[in-house]
């Protein structure tokens, strides 16, 4: 009697299948379900992709236990990873964990609600399927375009993802659609508890949801039927994954629609170069909202000032800085650098303090009085001397938003500083001048300014990166909305 083989791949950078036996009188298994199996010297997570039956099997060794009673990935989630593996050169196993909830990626079985492997409903009218480029430069004007859109896709009996590209933007899309989806909409982000993420991750696979709303990874929610996927901000980078399987959610939304036959909609007031590419080919259509009045802008060139005897503000933005102070208007300064200043060098022998991880300069932070790496973070005290030539002539340079606040303080002793970075808690609620980071960008909307002034706008420019340009840009055009008219 010939034994069932199963072919099984593993979350880790191998190649697979690997054919492994099925214990007698367990059932037969179906592609999409996981078992844990011996792998090398130790157990690991496998999902099953493919069976067969083989006389010989003596060689092969046995599938330790069956951890699903049901397939938890489906045929179309299969096809979806077998893309993404091609195209972003990833094992099948390791694109398979990518999409599956964290609790599914551990090699025990779960306890999922009783209807956990039910059929969703049954689909009702059917909705046109578009590829569309929201341009919206006010960041005001397109949602009444996509609620229409996902109110009839959500009465077609289809799923619905909305992408958001940090976790603080979910609560904000959630409540606008609160309104007239309420108990039918789902959060879906990794930085979840374990046992919500995995409630929510069901919730989408059987139908009780019809709504799912997160960040990048949501773009994997389980829908059977998906109907359209929105894509807020498209730019971000934050779309972008920096571990391996190297995926970026737009090309995986294009991907996955094409793939289930749903709509797509990107929306952006500052479009990415592919899709603004793509959608002058017509690729996709661009659906363009109208522009609203701009701020007044003005351009100052600070070769005319000399550094040694003036301050980093020039003479313009200090007097446009006290009329708005003087008419109790709110200031916002913006510069996109931490800590204190950027890098600290010796002044004898040249020698740079740098991480010795990443190999990029060194910030001072003066409110940590420490030296610390942007990229990992890492913390060590300032040295007493220099370590390559141990002599006392170490000093700091560059600019960061402690010593613009500092700067701004001795400036304008008469007003209210604050700063807001990453690290800040909330949004200082009173306050004359507001020195920020890009963290900023997220409640311009909530608050604007009577006047912003973007300090050193040639840093963005001069980034160790190819879109330094697109970026700066966006911060350009972010922040002229963010002021009144």
């Amino acid at each position: 009697m010939s034994e069932q083989i199963v072919q099984v791949v593993v979350g880790l950078p191998v190649e697979g299948p690997f054919d492994y036996t099925v214990p007698v009188g367990v059932g037969a298994l179906r592609p999409g379900m996981r078992v844990r199996v011996p792998f090398g010297p130790r157990s690991c997570l496998g999902v099953v992709v493919g069976t067969g039956d083989r006389k010989n099997a003596q060689d092969l060794r046995s599938v330790e236990d069956i951890l699903d009673e049901r397939p938890v990935v489906d045929e179309l989630p299969l096809r979806l990873c077998r893309e993404l593996a091609g195209y972003y050169d990833c094992s099948l196993g390791e694109a398979i964990e990518m999409i599956l909830p964290d609790a599914l990626r551990q090699p025990r079985k779960v306890d999922g609600p009783a209807e956990q492997f039910s059929e969703p409903p049954a689909p009702g009218a059917i909705v046109e399927r578009e590829l569309l480029l929201f341009h919206d430069p006010g960041r005001s004007q397109a949602w009444a375009s996509l609620l229409e859109r996902i109110k009839k896709t959500v009465a077609a009996g289809r799923g619905v993802i909305v992408l958001v590209p940090e976790k603080v933007l979910i609560a904000g899309v959630v409540k606008k659609l609160e309104p007239d989806f309420a108990g039918r909409m789902v959060e879906l982000d990794k930085r979840l508890s374990s046992a919500k993420e995995l409630e929510n991750w069901f919730a989408v696979k059987t139908g009780r949801a019809a709504i799912a709303v997160g960040t990048r990874s949501a773009v994997f929610a389980p829908f059977a039927r998906l109907g359209l996927v929105v894509m807020t901000e498209e730019e971000h980078s934050a779309y972008k994954q920096e571990q391996s399987p190297h995926y970026h959610a737009r090309d995986v939304v294009l991907l996955r629609a094409r793939l289930e036959n749903a709509s797509a909609i990107f929306v952006s007031d500052v479009p990415s170069a592919e899709l603004w590419w793509a959608a002058r080919k017509k690729m996709l259509k661009l659906v363009s909202f109208e522009v609203p009045p701009e701020s007044v802008w003005q351009l100052i060139d600070l070769t005319n000032y000399n550094r040694k005897k003036t301050s980093v503000l020039s003479v313009p933005l200090q007097n446009a800085i006290t009329k708005t102070i003087a008419a109790r208007g709110k200031v916002l300064l913006w510069l996109n650098r931490k800590g204190f200043s950027s890098s600290t060098r010796c002044q004898k022998c040249g020698f740079s303090l740098k991480c010795p991880h990443c190999d990029v300069n060194l910030m001072y932070s003066y409110s940590k009085k420490k030296m610390v790496c942007r990229r990992c973070r890492k913390k060590s005290d300032f040295p007493p001397v220099c370590p390559e030539c141990r002599s006392s002539y170490l000093r700091s340079h560059g600019i960061g938003v402690e010593k613009l606040e500092s700067e701004v303080a001795r400036l304008f002793p008469q007003a209210r500083v604050e700063h807001f970075d990453a690290e800040s808690e909330a949004l200082p609620k009173t306050f004359d001048i507001l020195i920020a980071t890009a963290a900023v960008m997220k409640s311009l909307a909530e608050r604007p300014f009577d006047l912003i002034g973007v300090v050193q706008v040639d840093a963005e420019l001069n980034r160790l990166d190819f879109r330094g340009t697109q970026r700066a840009f966006a911060v350009l055009t972010h922040l002229r909305f963010g002021a009144r008219q």
